[in-house]
Order: structure tokens, then sequence, then C-alpha cells
């Protein structure tokens, strides 16, 4: 997947069309483009090449995409990382996946500068920080928003399929967890799967509703949205009510939630008052679920079909 070649075929052919709605705010597609050229380029500038391992540390919001979309504009491996994991886990996955860059945010528990010292191989932190004056003289320790303003053109980076992309960690369920390392040819198939199943086209809207995108699904919404030109409704966390009003709000039209979720949205007593006629599809993935739950959400919100 080439993904700044997609993401400029978008920003011209949907300049003004929102690629990202998060909270109160959109950011266009034309937009989105120029945030993730200037951040590829201050990236490169601070010595960000193909192929060094960058981890991500941040809660879902617009910054994470820039970054991942960033990343992979100059041909880097993006290790994300859940905003969930303790102190001792980062270093852990830190130092497995020897991750020479981290973006983050601060977060209380984690100190960053335990983490470097675990982790020697860690040249620089990107931290992503509302005030401006904590940044330090350290020149390793750098600011999110600060390097978010550039709007340089990145060197020209020849990116190949088999070239490594992303590194995910397992949830450790049968064991250690294992890093699972997707090339940039990898970033195609999750196209390739929704079209045998669905009819997505660029007047759709995806509601991500606090899927991590330390995840590969997460991770899918973003690619769905770069390959239809699709806007991208993003929830930092799950919340039933807000899922509905968000649908309603934004007329969404794609739905991917786990069954749980379903079973939450259902369990809410405003279920049936919120209007849910955009929804093409309701998906659910994840885990087994039954006909029954399937069809009770079919019923509250059709004509919806459900997968």
């Amino acid at each position: 997947m080439k993904v700044k070649e997609l993401l400029r075929d978008k920003a011209q052919k949907h300049k003004d069309k929102p690629a990202v709605i998060f909270k109160e705010g959109a950011i266009t597609f034309s937009a989105l483009y120029e945030g993730v050229k200037g951040l590829a380029y201050a990236l490169g500038e601070k010595g960000v090449h193909k192929g060094d391992k960058v981890a991500i540390f941040l809660p879902n919001c617009p910054q994470y995409i820039v970054s991942y979309l960033s990343l992979f504009s100059i041909g880097a491996v993006v290790v994300p990382l859940d905003f969930m994991l303790t102190e001792n886990e980062l270093i852990n996955f830190i130092g497995h996946s020897d991750a020479s860059v981290l973006i983050a945010r601060p977060k209380k528990d984690v100190n960053f500068q335990a983490i470097r010292a675990s982790c020697p191989q860690l040249q620089k932190l990107i931290l992503l920080e509302d005030d401006e004056t904590s940044f330090s003289q350290d020149s390793s320790v750098l600011s999110l928003n600060a390097l978010l303003a550039d709007r340089h053109e990145p060197v020209l980076t020849e990116i190949k399929d088999c070239d490594p992309a992303a590194i995910f960690y397992t949830s450790g369920s049968t064991g250690h967890p294992k890093g699972v390392l997707l090339n940039y040819g990898h970033l195609d198939n999750p196209v390739r799967c929704i079209k045998d199943f669905l009819d997505v086209k660029d007047t759709d809207s995806y509601l991500c509703a606090g899927v991590p995108f330390s995840h590969i699904g997460g991770l899918d919404y973003m690619i769905f949205m770069l390959a239809f030109g699709s806007t991208l409704v993003l929830m930092d966390r799950f919340h039933p009510l807000e899922s509905l009003k968000n649908i309603e709000k934004h007329k969404v039209t794609i739905f991917c939630i786990v069954p749980s979720m379903f079973v939450a949205i259902l369990s809410l007593k405003a279920c049936d008052r919120y209007d849910l006629s955009s929804l093409r599809y309701a998906v659910v993935f994840g885990a087994p679920s039954s006909p029954a739950l399937l069809k009770r959400f079919h019923t509250n919100s059709a004509p919806t079909p459900v997968f």
C-alpha cells in the first residue's frame, strides 16, 4: 500500500470533506494530507528514516492517525502500543521491538525517564502535551504539537510491499505477548476483504467506537478511510450512549463492534430513541455472536443488515 499517494489522491478528490471527526472537531482530507506531510518531514529531520521502529503510546485521537500515516509515508515501522499498558509492559515491548523513538502522551504511573533508562536504544521521546512550556532543554525530548506544525515536503522514499510496516503485539492469552510483523503489502488485505462482503462507497462513514489503534481492527479503520475516501467518526473509548448519539448526529453508515458492545447498546433504555436509519451495515467481529442478539439489534435499527 502506498499510503502517501493514497492520501494525496483523496485530498485532491475530497479536499473539503471530513476525513476524521473527533468530538466537536473535524479534519478534512486536505488538512490531514498537509499534516501528514509536515510531520513526515519533521520526523525525517529528527533522524527517523525508512526501517526505523517507532512506538506510539497514545489514546485514540487524531494525532495518533497523523503519526501512523506520517511514519508509513517515510517507510518506518510502526509499533502501536495500547494506552492501558503499564510501565513495565511498555519497557518490555519497546525493548523487544528495538524501537528507537517513542511518541507518547504523559500518563499517571508511567515514568518515561525510567523507560529510557531501561531501553538504551530509545533515542528520542516525542510527547503530546497541552503545556508547551513543560519541555526541557534536552534535545532528545520533543513536542509532537511543534512537529505537527511543520509544513515542509518530506523526502521521497521508495517503499516496497515486502518492506516491514508495523509490529502488533498479541494479548498474551496463551503465554507471553508476541510481536506480529506486517509488511506494506499486508496493508492492502483489509480493503480486499471488505470489498468481498460490503458495497463500500466514498459516501460512507465509519464509527470507530473505541477500538484502539494498537489493535489491527483500529488500523483497518484508517485503511478504509484512505482506500475509499470515507469519513472516520472517532471515539477515544467505547460508550454505548455516545455511540448512538454519534450514529444519529453524523449519519454513520457502517458500524463495526464486538458482541459485548451490541449487548451494552441494547441494554440502554434509550436505545430505541435514536435514529439509526443511516446505517447500511452493522458488523460484528472479534468473537462468536448469537443469532438472537443480532436479530434483536436488527429489529431495533431496521432496515440495517447485520453481519
